[in-house]
């Protein structure tokens, strides 16, 4: 991100691109855990959180731009 931020506007188009990419994939994991077994969808989110909690890292620190 220090790199990014020298040249001013790469960040920001850093992070509108991940906060995309966080929406794409928030509704395409939710589609794939619609399609899981009702009885192993807990599991299937639980393997999603990790994704989730990876873009909101990454958005913190580029909001902070």
């Amino acid at each position: 991100k220090p790199k990014f931020d020298k040249l001013l506007v790469v960040s920001p188009i850093i992070l509108h691109n991940l906060e995309q990419q966080q929406k794409a994939t928030k509704d395409f994991s939710a589609k794939v855990v619609s399609k899981v077994p009702t009885e192993l969808q807990a599991i299937a989110q639980a393997l999603i959180k990790p994704i989730d909690d990876g873009f909101a890292q990454a958005i913190d620190k580029y909001k902070l731009f």
